[in-house]
Formats: C-alpha cells, sequence, structure tokens
C-alpha cells in the first residue's frame, strides 16, 4: 500500500493554543500528523475535539539558546470522526507559532527522528538518528526560526525531493517567523535528512525531522515491514 497525504491544513498566530481544522472528515484508520512551531523556546502538545485519539509526540526541540521550538506529534490512527474535525495545539507559554495538519493514509508506525539548533547561520541540515528500517517511508521535516535580515529568503521546500505543506517567510518585515513545513516519500534505504538555506544568516534557527513506515503487502497481508518479513520467513 503506498501512503500518501490526503489533506493539510495550517494556521499561524499567537497565543498559549492553536487550533486549525480539516476541510473534510479525515477517514477512520488514516494518521494525523501535526507540525508545531513557534518563535520562543516551549514545548507543545495536541488533541483534537473527538472522542478516542490520542496524539503523541515523535520529534522536538525546545531551542532555548536560540528563541525558537518546533516539534512533530502524530495520531496513528483516526478513531473518533464526527462534524468539525479540529485539532489544538497547546504551548507551554503564550508564543507567536504554526500549526500545520496532515491526514495521512497508508502508514503503519513511527520510525526515526532527528533534531538541531542553531543560534545562526546560512544553512541547516537536521538528520535522522538512524537509517530507516525499511526503503518505503514517509519523511516529515519542520524548520523555526526568528527573524533574518531585511529582503532575505529561506528556501522552501528544503530539496527538490520535498514537497511543502507550509511555509512563511517575512523577509523585510522583521521580528516575525519563519517557518516551513515539508515531507517526501522514499523508495530506497536512506538516513533522512532535510536541508534548508538563507540567503543571509537567521536569528536563531532550530528544525525536527520524523519519519514513519509505510504499509507493505506481502502474500495478501498488510503490515509494516519486519512484520512482513516476518510472514515471509
Amino acid at each position: 500500500m503506498t501512503a500518501s497525504v490526503v489533506q493539510t491544513a495550517s494556521t499561524s498566530g499567537s497565543g498559549s493554543t492553536l487550533s486549525v481544522s480539516f476541510s473534510a472528515l479525515p477517514e477512520a484508520g488514516n494518521s494525523v500528523i501535526v507540525a508545531c512551531t513557534s518563535r520562543q523556546p516551549v514545548t507543545f502538545t495536541a488533541s483534537d475535539n473527538q472522542s478516542g485519539n490520542t496524539y503523541s509526540s515523535v520529534s522536538a526541540i525546545d531551542y532555548a539558546s536560540g528563541g525558537v521550538s518546533c516539534a512533530i506529534l502524530w495520531l496513528p490512527s483516526v478513531v473518533g470522526r464526527s462534524g468539525t474535525f479540529t485539532v489544538t495545539a497547546t504551548l507551554s507559554t503564550s508564543s507567536p507559532g504554526s500549526v500545520t495538519i496532515m491526514e495521512v493514509s497508508g502508514l503503519s508506525g513511527f520510525d526515526k527522528s532527528g533534531t538541531l539548533g542553531q543560534a545562526a547561520g546560512t544553512s541547516l541540515t537536521v538528520t535522522a538518528s538512524a537509517a530507516n528500517s525499511q526503503a518505503a517511508d514517509m519523511v516529515v521535516a519542520v524548520l523555526s526560526s526568528g527573524y533574518e535580515g531585511s529582503s532575505t529568503t529561506t528556501s522552501s521546500p528544503p530539496s527538490a525531493s520535498f514537497t511543502s505543506a507550509y511555509f512563511t517567510d517575512p523577509g523585510s518585515t522583521p521580528n516575525n517567523q519563519v517557518a516551513s513545513v515539508a515531507y517526501k516519500f522514499t523508495t530506497g534505504g536512506e538516513t533522512s535528512s532535510a536541508t534548508w538555506t538563507s540567503s543571509t544568516a537567521w536569528n536563531g534557527v532550530c528544525a525536527c525531522l520524523a519519519t514513519f513506515t509505510e504499509t507493505v503487502v506481502v502474500s495478501g497481508q498488510s503490515c509494516g515491514l519486519p512484520f512482513a518479513l516476518g510472514n515471509v520467513l
């Protein structure tokens, strides 16, 4: 089964909570990935207005030295689904930030993660802690930064292989947030990474990355690859 992004939605603002709704009800059994950014060093939790859905953090960095944060959380399988499906990210401290949600079909589990923070610089590469456990993975990458200098540009998506799910860059407006959320699907074994560049130095920047295994079908059964190999053997 090939994983795919069914729909996305994003919001930005300032406060201790940020909420965003899907335009259509997610299908039962699909996953929901939540990507959060903040211009303050905070931690994130996520919840929704449905019954029976629990989100967990899979990759997060609270980068106090740079004054920025980002996180990736996920709901492995949608259980409750009625009315308008709204996801709320709760920040440990009120801050400007953004939340992007993605409904994804065909995922079987969380795989690897990586984080990185820098006080400054014009390039940042975040890399997973180890090689993905199978060839077919989904990779989600998130960048959060304070302002850049005037008339500067951050790359989005981080490379040609990624698809942008959310991007904001204040350019010549100081004291606003640079945020990027992107994803890709792999078809070969790799240690996943994402690289962003900026035309001038960021003022504090961090990134987080998470990979998720796609469901594969072996002998008529759908399962994650480690279990599929067990069926073959």
